[in-house]
């Protein structure tokens, strides 16, 4: 899950997952607030819930999307690529972490 600029990053990454047989699916907001209807039930649906964002924080501190989206659905959403660094993330970076957290890694 991501939003703003993440989002092709995000779409290039898992067409290339799922090209490569990989069960993943994305989601990214235009905006996060309101969140769309539903959310909660859509989450449900997954094994896993992670986000991808600029921001710091790891399995202890939370990023503020993954903080938000857990404290509107409670579901567990955890932060799977997140960096602080200014740059863009790129998609081959969140490729290695869906493939870590699949091996069971992260």
């Amino acid at each position: 899950v991501g939003w703003g600029v993440t989002r092709g990053a995000i779409a290039e990454a898992v067409h290339s997952c799922q090209d490569q047989g990989l069960k993943v699916g994305g989601m990214c907001f235009r905006i996060v607030y309101p969140l769309p209807l539903m959310l909660q039930e859509i989450f449900a649906k997954f094994k896993r819930v992670v986000t991808v964002e600029q921001a710091y924080g790891d399995e202890y501190k939370r990023t503020p999307l993954a903080m938000f989206l857990r404290s509107k659905t409670l579901v567990d959403v955890l932060p799977m690529v997140s960096r602080a660094t200014g740059r863009p993330i790129s998609p081959m970076t969140i490729e290695e972490g869906i493939k870590e957290i699949l091996n069971g890694n992260s």
